[in-house]
């Protein structure tokens, strides 16, 4: 079977155990990496086994300090990354120390190390865009995201590794329903958010697992 790897923050930990062994079930979550462990399974039976490695408030400069152990060491075939909400929201919820905050530059520079890192080891990168589920393209930390996503976007056609534009999908949702009907903090989403979510990532990821 081969290896997928989900790597990011809490959208793609959404209640995983974190104590678990990799490649279990306790280890997969309740978000949209269940979603597509399941679809995988269903449509595509033992072709694949997936291992999560979401933390909760994580952000680049932290996947950075991680990826020898929750990527490498473990080998994974692909890993879908999605990151940088956390990067963006520091800058609005007080929890950050000012000084300590990830900056655009920063956030694009480590962004292209950590894919860099991993297409050298032979393992094949895809990517998510980070997202914020708010319609108000002036609210100010959509901006921000908006800068960040295209950021993400921009590295990621650089290197030639295919995106997802996970905000463009959101955007598409809000204009028939509010941003409450799959989140009460325009972040975390319930299960029909995380529904949604990975629907749009198997879709748009699915060719490339089935062509590695």
């Amino acid at each position: 079977m081969k290896k997928l790897l989900f790597f990011g923050d809490s959208i793609t930990a959404c209640g995983r155990d974190l104590d678990a062994p990799v490649y279990t079930k306790e280890n997969v979550g309740e978000g949209f990496v269940r979603y597509i462990d399941t679809r995988l399974f269903v449509e595509h039976p033992y072709k694949f086994s997936v291992n999560n490695q979401g933390i909760g408030g994580h952000r680049v400069t932290d996947l950075e300090a991680r990826i020898q152990k929750d990527v490498l060491d473990v080998n994974p075939d692909v890993v879908f990354m999605m990151i940088g909400i956390n990067d963006v929201w520091r800058n609005f919820d007080g929890l950050a120390d000012p000084d300590d905050q990830v900056d655009l530059d920063t956030y694009k520079t480590i962004y292209e190390k950590l894919i860099k890192q991993m297409v050298d080891a032979g393992i094949k990168v895809l990517l998510g865009t980070p997202y914020f589920l708010e319609k108000d393209l002036e609210d100010p930390m959509r901006q921000m995201m908006d800068q960040y996503r295209e950021a993400a976007k921009e590295v990621a056609n650089n290197l030639h590794v295919p995106i997802v534009d996970t905000q463009i999908a959101f955007d598409g949702l809000m204009n028939e329903y509010p941003s409450t009907t799959i989140s009460d903090d325009r972040v975390h989403m319930n299960y029909k958010g995380n529904t949604f979510l990975g629907m749009t990532i198997y879709r748009s990821i699915i060719n490339e697992l089935l062509n590695i």
